[in-house]
């Protein structure tokens, strides 16, 4: 279960029947009408105008049937959400040709705010889970769809299920049998979550997932999930990915033995076991030397990756497109700089352009094609696009067959503390580097 489904409520979903037209307007009003109530006290009218604003700086249409307006709502510790249906569609922004079907508004306090949205944005990207919440008959059956988007009925599922076990069981057993291994169990494979507890009951093992809130309110005897937030990763890299998270936590320690069980995000089973000895293992952020940067939130660097794969295999217009992300320790990364182009992001509210906001994705894509870099501060703020770095590594630093802009993403992380991510033009590649050295390919 998404914890964003978790603030719906069946007085807070509007259907509009085909025939009636409604205007975008009227949509946004009432939805802040539903969500008002519980938001520190404020007004709907109060809220609209703030939604409206955020609205008025950048559209908030995330694909061609969904829109999700949305705004920080001053001194409100929570969030709340509501829900329009529009069968006959709406028009939106200046896109005509598409008029928006989905409309999800989310309006509350700033500590939350930015990971709901990017949670949302990752889950409603499936165009058949939002055609069939267009479909949706009554608002029972549309909260029931996002609570459980995977089919969970039939003789198919259990069959998966009964795989499952017989992979768990396996891996269990492997752990047994080796001094000092972990059992770590990527639960996002599988969404039913009392078939997760009774997999893991009397045994200890450490479950990872990416839905923040997904166990909160069931017992996993014992074993705590961990919301490891890396989300959208090829399948490839998901591993690795979740034991440089642990490893940077000090949930491992370098000399453990790691038997992970787990399968591709969403099919309805576990397939895979791979044992890792970390100490062997070519895992970046997993030593006090090379640790994550200290100002940088594990989730922006997430983002960031997300964004980064995206404009690799997408391009812009049908053409390939190669860019630097410089992400971190804007103190020292900062006096390496200066601006190629106006900065685009010059004079816009922090919240309004922090690369956790779902809405400013499109944004960052079409800058992605100017020469320059994206600078960007820890907590997930663009401070600067367009922007030439002059931290250059040293002889000694520079790895032969570089070209300029993987030469200047080793530069700036040579002499500062910051992480660089650089997409190659030519092979779509994404290059991490820290320290001046490469340290992850994607």
């Amino acid at each position: 279960m998404t914890i964003f489904s978790r603030m719906l409520t069946e007085g807070s979903v509007f259907f509009y029947p085909a025939g009636q037209g409604v205007s975008k307007d009227e949509v946004i009003r009432n939805l802040c009408k539903a969500v008002a109530a519980d938001l520190g006290g404020m007004d709907a009218a109060q809220v609209e105008s703030l939604v409206q604003k955020r609205e008025a700086s950048l559209s908030t249409r995330l694909s061609p049937l969904l829109a999700v307006p949305h705004a920080v709502i001053p001194h409100s510790k929570d969030n709340r959400m509501a829900v329009a249906v529009i069968p006959d569609g709406l028009d939106w922004d200046s896109d005509r040709e598409n008029p928006v079907r989905l409309v999800m508004l989310l309006a509350g306090g700033r500590e939350k705010h930015l990971k709901l949205l990017s949670e949302m944005a990752a889950v409603l990207q499936n165009e058949e889970l939002l055609e069939r919440l267009i479909s949706a008959l009554n608002a029972a059956e549309l909260i029931s769809i996002l609570r459980q988007p995977e089919e969970t009925r039939g003789n198919i599922y259990h069959d998966r299920l009964g795989i499952s076990s017989l992979i768990f069981n396996e891996a269990v057993r492997i752990r047994n049998s080796i001094d000092s291994a972990r059992l770590l169990l990527h639960a996002d494979a599988i969404e039913d979550d009392e078939f997760i507890e009774s997999l893991v009951e009397g045994t200890e093992a450490i479950i990872v997932t990416s839905r923040e809130g997904r166990f909160d309110s069931r017992p996993t005897d014992g074993n705590s999930p961990i919301v490891m937030p890396f989300k959208g990763v090829k399948r490839s890299a998901h591993v690795q990915f979740t034991l440089m998270y642990l490893l940077s936590r000090k949930v491992f320690s370098q000399t453990d033995i790691i038997v992970n069980v787990f399968g591709q995000p969403g099919s309805g089973f576990l397939d895979s076991i791979r044992l890792t000895r970390l100490e062997d293992a070519e895992i970046p952020f997993s030593s006090a030397t090379e640790g994550f940067p200290e100002d940088l939130e594990i989730s922006t660097f997430t983002r960031v990756l997300q964004v980064a794969t995206q404009i690799a295999l997408e391009g812009r217009e049908g053409k390939p497109v190669g860019t630097l992300f410089v992400v971190g320790d804007y103190d020292g990364v900062v006096q390496y700089t200066r601006q190629m182009i106006a900065n685009p992001f010059h004079g816009y509210p922090r919240e309004d352009r922090n690369i956790l906001d779902p809405s400013i994705e499109e944004t960052v894509k079409e800058f992605a094609r100017i020469d320059g870099a994206f600078i960007i501060n820890g907590d997930g703020t663009i401070e600067s696009a367009g922007t030439y770095l002059s931290g250059q590594p040293t002889a000694e630093e520079m790895h032969s067959g570089l070209g300029a802009r993987h030469a200047a993403a080793q530069g700036i992380s040579a002499v500062s503390s910051a992480l660089a991510v650089a997409i190659s033009e030519s092979t779509r590649k994404i290059s991490v580097f820290k320290s001046g050295r490469l340290i992850m390919e994607l």
